[in-house]
């Protein structure tokens, strides 16, 4: 099986692109995976809590997991553990790397999974959200 990077980059203006490759190259652009939950309809962005690096992490754990359950369960604390903290010029992680830290994510919070079901009642969507950013110094 061929290992998968995700490569985030920016273009002379600044705007964030991210690129999955293999070894045997560049496989296209990281779909925003706006079907799943809409953060950020202008694009992914890095660096930062906000709602661009939420959109990147939902889109890099639905595209290494293949799991849109996952995605939605782990991005705020994905971007909070990983996303926020990439360096603005670029970046570059393998989907080995994001199924491991999404694993270490569900024992650290030890959460079950939400159903879709959860996801169509506010309260359930608002305790998927639950974990604060920390200090990214910590």
């Amino acid at each position: 099986m061929a290992r998968v990077m995700y490569q985030g980059v920016r273009d002379v203006n600044g705007v964030a692109s991210v690129w999955i490759t293999t070894e045997q190259g560049v496989h296209g652009e990281l779909p925003l995976r706006l079907d799943i939950r809409n953060h950020s309809p202008t694009g992914f962005e890095w660096g930062y809590w906000g709602s661009g690096p939420r959109q990147l992490a939902l889109a890099m754990i639905a595209h290494a997991t293949g799991s849109d359950e996952k995605a939605e369960a782990y991005s705020n604390d994905f971007k909070c553990a990983v996303v926020g903290r990439f360096l603005h010029n670029g970046w570059e992680m393998s989907a080995d790397d994001v199924r491991e830290c999404v694993e270490s994510l569900h024992r650290r919070f030890a959460r079950e999974l939400p159903t879709l079901s959860d996801f169509l009642d506010a309260d359930a969507v608002c305790k998927a959200d639950r974990a604060p950013c920390g200090d990214p110094d910590e």
